[in-house]
């Protein structure tokens, strides 16, 4: 049998229909944002009593979480749908009573069936709050979130007039999303609050590191409690999980020292202090990282994977190496500051490639005789070819229509006056 980590999440539900109020659904899921979007119909999936148009879309109203296992979330969510029948509620602590219905069979035999009530929003959180304080479920460190304000409001109220009181472990929050308006079936069903559960192991990566650095092969660890040789690997060795603690113990004996802290006569412990930092840890999460580390050879392969990154695209000069008179500096203008002399000479180039465009001939010719000295003459060659390498990269232009063009004051003017 191939035994399976703890699973790094897994909750059961209560799903609301936004569009009745008075339809509920209840279920378990690794991955509460996937399974969200599977009822409303935007993934494949989903259950089929979620799948009428008609009381679409759901809202996932509160989750509960922190089970050992993924056949104990199984179990939690069995319980809280029927628990009319389930047998770990004592019949005088039963909220919900057992109906029973009278079916006649096509021959004509009659015969009773029990039948599951029909329950409010407050019978179904009255309903978990009494499974958080059963036996069966009380010692579990269970955390139940809230994602809707009248919701909360509601578990709040009955808390307030029930007698029984949950346990120190057991932690109810309200992670409520600011309400927002839509019309869109996708937005009602998004959620963020739900998006940004933690639901991989990758909350385990750094006490998982640390763990396997401190208990590798070939180094001498001592338990910090019984003083004895940690067995490395270490099959049955817990690491403190809190940052900049080197703490190992055994498994037995932080239990005992977690137990006689709690002054508890049970098995398991819930939590306690770490014998050498002082700091309080859970016992699910050392459990955690201890089940991750002796039987999640995929998950922890799949966790210490690398990710790609993708590597930064080559830069491609678009400039030519010229051997007639140009310098290096000059061919690379995109990768270096333009100096003056670069200034100068890519006015000429625009002036030579834009000359046709301000109304000139085509065929008409650049008279070189103009020219002071033929550095000049190589430097208008060679930017032209240039120019027309880069030309050939920019979109097609297409001249802009005959104006008249009044020009005031301009340099273009006195150079004629003194002419």
């Amino acid at each position: 049998m191939d035994l399976k980590p703890i699973p790094a999440f897994y909750c059961c539900y209560l799903l609301r229909s936004t569009v009745r109020h008075a339809s509920f659904y209840i279920g378990s899921t690794p991955n509460a944002k996937r399974r969200l979007l599977q009822h409303n119909g935007l993934v494949t999936g989903g259950a089929f009593k979620t799948s009428r148009n008609t009381l679409r879309p759901w809202e996932m109203v509160c989750i509960v979480s922190g089970f050992p296992s993924n056949i104990a979330a199984l179990q939690f969510e069995w319980t809280w749908q029927n628990p009319h029948l389930t047998r770990r509620i004592l019949e005088e602590e039963r909220i919900t009573i057992r109906e029973t219905v009278r079916k006649i069979s096509r021959s004509g035999k009659v015969y009773k069936r029990p039948a599951r009530p029909r329950m409010s929003l407050k019978d179904r959180l009255a309903n978990l709050h009494l499974l958080l304080r059963v036996p069966s479920f009380a010692r579990w460190p269970l955390k139940v979130t809230f994602f809707n304000q009248d919701v909360y409001d509601t578990w709040t109220k009955h808390v307030k007039h029930t007698n029984g009181l949950l346990g120190d472990h057991v932690e109810v929050i309200a992670d409520i999303e600011p309400h927002v308006i839509s019309e869109t079936l996708s937005n009602r069903a998004f959620n963020s609050r739900i998006s940004a559960l933690k639901v991989d192991y990758e909350q385990y990566k750094s006490h998982l590191e640390k763990s396997m650095f401190l208990l590798a092969d070939g180094e001498d660890v001592a338990c910090t409690i019984c003083k004895l040789g940690v067995d490395t690997p270490a099959n049955t060795a817990v690491v403190c999980s809190h940052h900049g603690c080197r703490s190992a113990s055994h498994l037995a004996c932080l239990s005992k020292e977690f137990l006689a802290e709690e002054k508890s006569q049970r098995m398991v412990p819930s939590s306690g202090s770490c014998p050498s930092c002082k700091r309080q840890l859970q016992w699910s999460v050392l459990v955690t990282e201890l089940s991750l580390r002796m039987r999640g050879e995929k998950e922890i392969a799949k966790l210490m994977k690398r990710r790609r990154t993708q590597k930064p695209k080559s830069k491609v000069s678009t400039a030519q190496e010229v051997a007639n008179g140009l310098d290096e500096d000059e061919d690379d203008d995109e990768d270096g500051p333009e100096t003056e002399n670069d200034n100068h000479e890519t006015i000429c180039i625009d002036n030579v490639i834009d000359e046709p465009l301000r109304g000139q001939a085509e065929d008409e010719f650049i008279d070189l005789d103009d020219f002071d000295d033929v550095s000049s003459v190589t430097s208008v060659e060679s930017h032209t070819s240039l120019s027309r390498t880069k030309q050939d990269t920019r979109p097609e232009f297409r001249p802009p229509p005959d104006l008249t063009v009044v020009i005031e004051d301009s340099e273009y003017d006195s150079s004629e006056a003194i002419d």
